[in-house]
């Protein structure tokens, strides 16, 4: 029980964003984009930590892989277990790649783009 307390320790300020200073969860809610960055901003934290999560828990389960060596059994249920590892980080992986490729195509993300690097056509007169 205590390794549970000390892995989420490990993640607490991840968890609580204490180590991101210009974008709190808290402060005023006025208005609906309010409301909605707060909730982009948790939802790109929640994609940081499952991520994170994935990638621990598939190398601690090849670590107990190698340390099972004598029992067959037992390596088969790790390397299913890997397998559905690998398959739950590509899922997490292609959605939010998919996100990504949707915010960039339809242009929802920033829009702020300096008007001094547009390209302009050169016409000669």
């Amino acid at each position: 029980m205590k390794k549970i307390f000390a892995f989420l320790g490990f993640f607490a300020p991840v968890i609580t964003m204490a180590q991101v200073a210009s974008a709190p969860i808290t402060g005023t809610l006025s208005n609906a984009d309010d409301v909605v960055g707060m909730i982009i901003r948790i939802f790109n934290v929640a994609i940081y930590v499952l991520i994170s999560a994935a990638v621990v828990y598939l190398v601690w389960l090849i670590v107990k892989y190698f340390l099972s060596a004598s029992d067959s059994e037992k390596k088969g249920a790790i390397l299913s277990q890997i397998g559905f590892g690998i398959l739950g980080l590509f899922i997490i992986l292609s959605i939010w790649g998919l996100v990504n490729i949707l915010v960039r195509t339809f242009n929802f993300g920033n829009n702020n783009v300096p008007t001094d690097r547009i390209p302009r056509a050169i016409i000669n007169r």
